[in-house]
């Protein structure tokens, strides 16, 4: 019983020693932690050139891995504002549509720096970079009638429940990808500045893609506030119109949001040795 005791004890103290080294390895000047604060804005239907004046606070928290001075992987929370109005573009003001959006995405990003970047004092202070990765957001189009804000994806503004036609989803995947510069402030502090291109597969995040239903239909089957946001040129008082089926948005091309960002890293663990890899 004795010696079986001292087996059981002696294996304990090997598994532990073993993890404490495996550990000592893990968060030897191997982790990151930081926020991600900057601006947040959109291009499709309702955007088809950039406008700085949609631009909308970003925030963001990530945790990163680097594997070595050239490559990391960043695990990454973030949340930004979406809008656009067609009464920013000229050409499209009779059409009166608008929105707004709030953007909640989880992504797994790796970073490859274009320079030697660590705690080693042999690497380099800073260094530019390029990412790319993979993210799930959720966003929920919404837009103000008088002073009541209204849900677009609910009220099926292009025929979504009506006829068969399903509504889109508010969970989507994208595709992050960009490029940014960190600079090593101390020994543990890394600031940096990065521009960030989300690639979705959806073209609902400004609730515009397709064609415009019958406005008739729309008003017996989904009541007045369905078929007014559809149909918005109507509160303009001009002789704009549209025939059911023209074109309301181009589903041919996918929209993008885009997140542009100072970021402010902690890096823990114990100094690496000079000359090794962290």
């Amino acid at each position: 019983m004795i010696i079986r005791n001292i087996k059981h004890i002696a294996l304990a103290i090997i598994l532990v020693s073993q993890f404490n080294s495996e550990a000592q390895k893990f968060f030897a000047g191997k982790m990151e932690f930081g926020v991600l604060v900057g601006g947040s804005n959109y291009h499709g239907d309702l955007a088809r050139e950039i406008d700085f004046s949609e631009t909308h606070l970003m925030l963001g928290a990530y945790f990163e891995r680097n594997y070595n001075e050239w490559f990391s992987v960043r695990y990454q929370m973030s949340y930004g504002k979406i809008s656009g109005s067609d009464k920013n573009f000229p050409i499209h003001s009779n059409r009166n549509l608008s929105f707004f959006s709030n953007i909640v995405e989880g992504a797994a990003i790796a970073e490859l720096n274009f320079m030697p970047f660590g705690l080693n004092p042999n690497m380099s202070y800073f260094s530019p970079y390029v990412f790319g990765g993979l993210a799930i957001f959720h966003f929920e189009p919404k837009a103000k009638f008088g002073e009541e804000t209204v849900s677009l994806r609910a009220l099926g503004t292009e025929g979504q429940g009506m006829d068969g036609k399903k509504r889109y989803s508010p969970i989507q995947i994208a595709v992050p990808m960009g490029f940014g510069i960190k600079v090593k402030q101390s020994e543990n502090l890394v600031v940096g500045l990065e521009v960030g291109f989300r690639k979705t597969w959806t073209d609902y995040l400004d609730d515009v893609s397709g064609e415009y239903p019958n406005y008739e239909k729309m008003l017996a089957e989904k009541g007045l506030l369905s078929a007014t946001m559809s149909h918005r040129y109507k509160e303009e008082g001009t002789d704009y119109t549209t025939q059911p089926g023209s074109m309301r948005g181009d589903p041919h091309l996918r929209d993008w949001y885009f997140f542009m960002s100072l970021r402010i890293g902690f890096k823990f663990g114990r100094q690496p040795c000079p000359g090794n890899n962290f």
